[in-house]
């Protein structure tokens, strides 16, 4: 895939990956603009990691799945999820916010699926056991580790919720019941585990909409 156009353009401390959900709290006024835009137009925007200083020369599209909450001043928390990655061309700042000319790119062979399954299992089990040892270590600066652990937890179940609104609205328009294909297809990257737990929190939205 080697499309080249044109996209708003967001930088942020953070990586976005393909199919990843990510929710985001709008403030700023370009980037009110930018997403009221998005919303007019049905357009995705890019997402590219921002140190302070450098932006990165790749990035992921992003697209916005639902707004979740409209403020009073014009801010917005929307979730959103990464779609396909590109390449920066050229940078320009003719409008409120940055655009990006950018060509577009398929990953390599899935020839290290294994070994990225096998490295994607070991990080889980690292943050089980880093868990655990918060549950039990207070006091030793493992207070604020754990504060922030429990806030990542909050955050997860929040998506999550709002993902399963999402799909169920599709789902009852589409007159599909397939809970469990719908959220393979959906998010591949999941565990066997959190399948089964998003599908049956998509069956629960899916029948109160009903």
């Amino acid at each position: 895939m080697q499309l080249e156009t044109t996209i708003p353009l967001f930088p942020l401390g953070l990586v976005l990956l393909p199919h990843i959900p990510l929710p985001l709290h709008i403030f700023e006024e370009r980037y009110k603009l930018m997403i009221g835009e998005c919303l007019a137009e049905n357009r995705d925007f890019g997402i590219v990691y921002f140190n302070a200083t450098d932006i990165q020369a790749v990035g992921c599209t992003a697209k916005i799945l639902k707004v979740i909450k409209r403020y009073d001043d014009g801010r917005l928390d929307i979730l959103t999820r990464g779609q396909n990655r590109f390449l920066i061309k050229e940078m320009n700042d003719k409008k409120a916010y940055l655009e990006a000319r950018v060509t577009f790119f398929d990953d390599e062979g899935q020839e290290d699926q294994r070994a990225c399954q096998e490295l994607a299992d070991k990080g889980m089990d690292l943050m089980k056991q880093y868990a655990s040892i918060l549950q039990t270590q207070e006091g030793y600066g493992f207070a604020e580790g754990k504060y922030k652990l429990e806030g990542y937890v909050d955050w997860y179940m929040e998506w999550e919720s709002h993902l399963c609104e999402y799909l169920a609205e599709h789902m009852k328009d589409e007159g599909d019941t397939d809970f469990v294909g719908r959220i393979k297809a959906e998010y591949p990257y999941l565990q066997e585990e959190e399948i089964t737990e998003c599908a049956v929190d998509l069956t629960v939205k899916f029948k109160e909409i009903n």
